[in-house]
């Protein structure tokens, strides 16, 4: 770029261009921002739908040329390569986790009042973090000729808890994200809510706008 080239008007709109960058649409100044091809772990902790929203994320990657593999448990592998997806597996038993979610309701009145699951949640927990690393660093153990695998980035599901230690030590960054929508809104709704008529919409909308935030900012609750 020259000296006399012509600058955006940074106060302008500017609209992504899918190629190479941004364009300013008013006075068409093309600035070239080539993103780099990269390899992406996602690691995901869950159940198969934790999984699966995490596989449409994989293939949209794949389709912007990326090379992408999901770490998750064992019994996910089918569900992954059944997608043309890499796959590495993580620690950790989805179907015991759920089930002492069920048990503890997943607060710490639950965990305290069953004090028994402690040490074998523990176990598991930290057999988890301790996975995370091969699971951006290695190859996959069942695949005899799989590629080396190293991460450029990391996306990752909250309970995993190792992602962002791993990205610190590989110097990477780390994007933690749940797919699942938490927040009311009138195009996807908050997930304890539910409406089955187009009548009862509006209704539903309005709960969900004036009792989430009286829920969440009311100390009193």
């Amino acid at each position: 770029m020259t000296d006399n080239a012509p600058l955006a008007d940074t106060s302008t709109d500017m609209e992504y261009e899918d190629e190479a960058g941004f364009v300013d649409t008013e006075s068409g100044f093309h600035l070239e921002l080539p993103i780099p091809t990269m390899s992406i772990c996602i690691m995901v902790c869950g159940t198969h739908g934790d999984v699966l929203p995490f596989c449409g994320l994989a293939k949209a990657l794949q389709a912007k040329g990326h090379r992408v593999r999901i770490a998750t448990h064992q019994v996910h592998r089918h569900i992954v390569q059944s997608k043309d997806i890499e796959f590495y597996p993580l620690a950790g038993d989805p179907k015991q986790l759920s089930a002492w979610m069920v048990q503890t309701g997943g607060s710490v009145w639950g965990e305290a009042m069953h004090p028994n699951l402690i040490p074998e949640k523990t176990r598991m927990v930290r057999d988890i973090i301790f996975s995370a690393w091969p699971a951006a660093t290695a190859t996959d153990p069942e695949e005899a000729d799989a590629r080396p695998f190293v991460a450029d980035a990391i996306i990752s599901n909250p309970p995993v808890i190792g992602h962002v230690h791993v990205a610190e030590a590989l110097g990477i960054p780390c994007h933690i994200m749940f797919p699942q929508p938490w927040y009311y809104g009138e195009l996807y709704a908050g997930q304890y809510y539910t409406t089955h008529t187009e009548s009862t919409q509006s209704l539903v909308n309005y709960v969900q706008e004036y009792s989430h935030p009286i829920i969440c900012f009311n100390p009193s609750l």
